[in-house]
């Protein structure tokens, strides 16, 4: 997967680049990502990467 050695999407473990792909709207991708846009939702996105695509949380990630 290209974005599997990724560090500048903050991809820093093996697996990242799946576990960390594209989900909601804007399609946030990267450990990084999940990270930044979980805290400002108070969700911890980076231990549970899925809950981005939620419907709900997708367009709370989209209004971040």
């Amino acid at each position: 997967m290209a974005y599997e050695n990724g560090a500048y999407l903050g991809n820093t473990e093996p697996g990242d680049g799946w576990r960390f792909h594209g989900r909601g709207f804007f399609q946030y991708t990267g450990r990084e990502n999940h990270t930044k846009f979980g805290e400002k939702n108070d969700v911890n996105l980076a231990n549970n990467p899925d809950l981005a695509a939620a419907p709900v949380m997708a367009a709370n990630l989209a209004v971040a």
